[in-house]
Parts: structure tokens; C-alpha cells; sequence
């Protein structure tokens, strides 16, 4: 049995790692030194700033849906990619990967209604506070 990526995957693993290598400053080390603060309010200030940053190049890519399916917006990826997606965020310690929750409110309505279909009911309040927050202007 091989166990080897795809020459795809590979494709994909590169892809990724060249964007880390064009997004992130040469300096990135993943932690708190590259801000040079010492107040943690304003070390964590910098640092949201710097994720929300992170984050919308890596919506704009397309990456904070990677696994969803391309009917509700995202890129139908597998779980392979999305293993290697992960994995190279988290190897190069990229902030701001886990602000995907943010383009749920970009969904049409009828795109989360489908979606809440097949969720359970405590799942379906949480999608539905969030819907609200958003339509109020609040969720950001």
C-alpha cells in the first residue's frame, strides 16, 4: 500500500507554502517577539490585528473554506488537502487560520438554510445567533 501524496497534493502543499513564504513577513516567527511590545493589551491588540490581516488574505484565497462544499462557497476540498493545509499553517505558526467562522454570515440565506438542514438542534441555535448577529452589523 503506498501511503505517498498525489503529485496533486504535493501541487497543493507547495501552493501553500509559497503563500506562507509571499504572506508572511521573513521575520515571522510565530510568536509575540516579531511585535516588539511588552504590554500584553497591546500585544494582544497587534496580534488580533495582525490574525484579522492573516486572515482575510487567507479568505480571499479561498482557504478559511477550503472543506466546505463549492455549492455553499467554499472549495470542496478533500481531507487530505485540508490535512495539508493545517498542517503547513500550523508548522509556520500563520495566525488568523481559525477565523473561517467569519464567512458564515457571506452565505445567502438559503445557502445556510440547506446547510441547517442536516445539523442537530443546538448546532441550529448557534448558526441562527450568529445569522442574527450579522444581520444586526454586530458579528465582526
Amino acid at each position: 500500500m503506498d501511503l505517498s501524496f498525489t503529485p496533486e497534493q504535493e501541487a497543493f502543499r507547495q501552493e501553500v507554502r509559497q503563500w506562507i513564504k509571499e504572506n508572511l513577513p521573513p521575520e515571522w516567527e510565530g510568536d509575540a517577539s516579531y511585535f516588539g511590545v511588552k504590554d500584553p493589551v497591546e500585544l494582544g491588540k497587534k496580534v488580533h490585528e495582525f490574525s484579522k490581516q492573516i486572515a482575510k488574505k487567507l479568505g480571499e484565497k479561498g482557504w478559511l473554506a477550503a472543506a466546505w462544499p463549492k455549492e455553499y462557497g467554499g472549495l470542496g476540498r478533500g481531507p487530505i488537502e485540508q490535512l495539508i493545509y493545517k498542517e503547513e499553517m500550523v508548522y509556520h505558526r500563520v495566525p488568523g487560520v481559525d477565523m473561517g467562522v467569519e464567512k458564515t454570515y457571506a452565505l445567502t440565506d438559503n445557502a445556510i438554510d440547506r446547510l441547517m438542514e442536516d445539523l442537530p438542534g443546538d448546532e441550529k441555535l448557534k448558526i441562527t445567533y450568529y445569522r442574527l448577529l450579522a444581520k444586526d452589523g454586530k458579528y465582526r
